[in-house]
């Protein structure tokens, strides 16, 4: 079966009259398992593709290398005979949207990266980090994993276009703040340098706090007025919401958990005149 697979792959590299959404079809069902599901345009150029448990080898890398105008690529419970070498996609130039699980160094030429996801049973080390840190023109990173295996996350500093940012580490017993730099969002113990470094992201559209611990009135928030373009806030205590009391750009606010609410912080939430949805959903309003 493999030596038939191979007559598949050289037919499909040497067809030149053959449009790539024709190779697309023809790789599908030269598959013994998994699937490929994508989408051409009308010169018949695949534009997106999604390879769902595929056991890829060097030629099936060989052909997929081959579909360099797709703006989406994800791999999905993908096995290896051999190593996804990043040599095949360097010519990727229009890729925007990338979700893997393993993968993420074979796509490290991909520098107009405007969504990541990585998912799945699998680690992120500090090399991976790096990796994303050159994806100087991500808008939305989402890291859903096993295991983040560095605390060291001060690459991501480089990401000045972040609008959207979500880290879940299925091992780590401590709060998530632990995991995120103060250069996206506040720590666990956000200190003035946290508010500082966030308040020079001004790309940032969304926040959200997830049990992050300090005390609003040790801080100077003044500076968090700056994210002109932060259109929603996710708050987990009251004094999130006071560490953005004068941020008049707010148009989506949801306050929840085990906290409450006062006066102020109600007189604080009417300032933000151009909210258009408000959630509020706490132990209770003192």
């Amino acid at each position: 079966m493999k030596f038939i697979r191979t007559l598949v792959y050289s037919f499909l590299t040497l067809g030149a009259l053959a449009s790539q959404c024709d190779d697309a079809k023809k790789y599908g069902k030269s598959l013994d398992t998994g699937s490929i599901s994508f989408k051409c345009d009308s010169n018949g150029k695949v534009t997106e593709f999604k390879l769902t448990h595929v056991i890829i080898n060097k030629d099936d890398a060989k052909v997929i290398s081959k579909f360099t105008q797709a703006q989406k690529i994800e791999l999905d419970g993908c096995e290896y005979v051999d190593v996804l070498d990043s040599s095949y996609f360097k010519d990727f130039s229009k890729l925007t949207y990338l979700s893997v699980r393993s993968e993420l160094p074979a796509f490290k030429y991909a520098k107009n990266l405007k969504t990541l996801e990585i998912i799945g049973n699998t680690s992120v080390d500090k090399e991976d980090i790096k990796i994303i840190s050159k994806f100087t023109e991500l808008e939305k990173l989402k890291i859903d994993v096993r295991e983040v295996s560095t605390k060291d996350l001060s690459y991501l500093k480089n990401l000045k276009h972040l609008k959207e940012f979500k880290l879940v580490d299925d091992r780590s017993e401590d709060n998530l703040c632990n995991y995120v730099p103060k250069e996206i969002k506040s720590i666990i113990s956000l200190k003035q340098n946290g508010v500082d470094a966030l308040a020079t992201l001004t790309g940032l559209e969304t926040i959200e706090f997830v049990d992050c611990d300090y005390y609003s009135p040790d801080l100077k928030a003044s500076s968090l007025k700056n994210l002109k373009n932060l259109r929603k806030l996710i708050a987990n205590s009251r004094h999130d919401i006071i560490l953005f009391k004068n941020n008049d750009s707010l148009k989506s606010l949801t306050v929840y958990g085990n906290t409450s609410l006062n006066k102020d912080d109600i007189k604080i939430i009417a300032r933000f005149t151009k909210l258009e949805k408000l959630e509020i959903d706490v132990n209770r309003i003192i």
